[in-house]
């Protein structure tokens, strides 16, 4: 794959890139990177054009002084996609990066055709929400997912995901138009299944696939059946 890098208005965004016919850009977990995408590479075939983004305030790609929201986030990829002048596209967000996808899927347009969102965070209560002895043992497990990270700034993004006004309501999901395929990792203990329950009880015909042994992060636990499922949504 080739690292690119896209210039927002937000800051640049440090991207992986393999050539392909549908665009497909997926969006990595809170304090990740596009680098959590890899193992899918080889067994997407070439009906997908893939793109592995650093989200800003994360990996590669420039920090926001006063914090990334879920919207900077949505805007930035709005510039993105734009730039090309994409019509046809999908978007797979795991957690944090299936938050974003939502956001994204109900108030910007043009609209994704497909959505795929693994484990995805957005209905949950956020970490920010909860005990604080909680927060901060979450914020040093993810402080080791990358040393591309930044305390402070993943610090601003856990206290700005914690505003009632960024949660998705299960009411926004009937909105969703996209064809959405919903992954979910059977002993994710983060965010559980029964929240990937509500997105399909939600999202008019929508897709829900249980990942039998996997955690929160199916992508590189589970990789093979991760990109089974969504080579199978996608037609040929």
């Amino acid at each position: 794959m080739e690292r690119l890098t896209f210039i927002s208005t937000k800051g640049r965004v440090s991207y992986l890139y393999r050539p392909g016919k549908i665009p497909f850009i997926f969006l990595h977990g809170l304090g990740g990177t596009g680098n959590t995408w890899l193992k899918l590479t080889s067994l997407l075939d070439d009906r997908f054009a893939l793109y592995f983004l650093d989200l800003l305030c994360q990996g590669r790609s420039d920090v926001i002084d006063a914090g990334c929201t879920i919207v900077d986030q949505c805007a930035m990829l709005n510039e993105f996609i734009t730039s090309f002048g994409w019509h046809r596209f999908g978007l797979v967000g795991n957690s944090y990066g299936g938050w974003i996808s939502l956001r994204y899927a109900l108030q910007f347009k043009p609209k994704p055709e497909f959505l795929v969102l693994i484990d995805s965070a957005g209905l949950n209560p956020s970490v920010g929400e909860g005990d604080t002895d909680v927060s901060t043992a979450f914020l040093n497990r993810v402080m080791m997912m990358s040393r591309y990270n930044r305390r402070d700034s993943i610090e601003k993004i856990i206290e700005k995901n914690s505003r009632p006004n960024e949660r998705i309501q299960p009411s926004d999901l009937r909105r969703i138009g996209s064809k959405t395929l919903i992954l979910w990792g059977e002993l994710d203990s983060l965010i559980p299944p029964s929240y990937g329950s509500i997105m399909h009880e939600n999202i008019s015909g929508s897709a829900f696939h249980i990942i039998k042994a996997a955690g929160h992060v199916p992508q590189t636990e589970h990789y093979r059946e991760v990109a089974e499922q969504i080579a199978s949504f996608v037609p040929d």
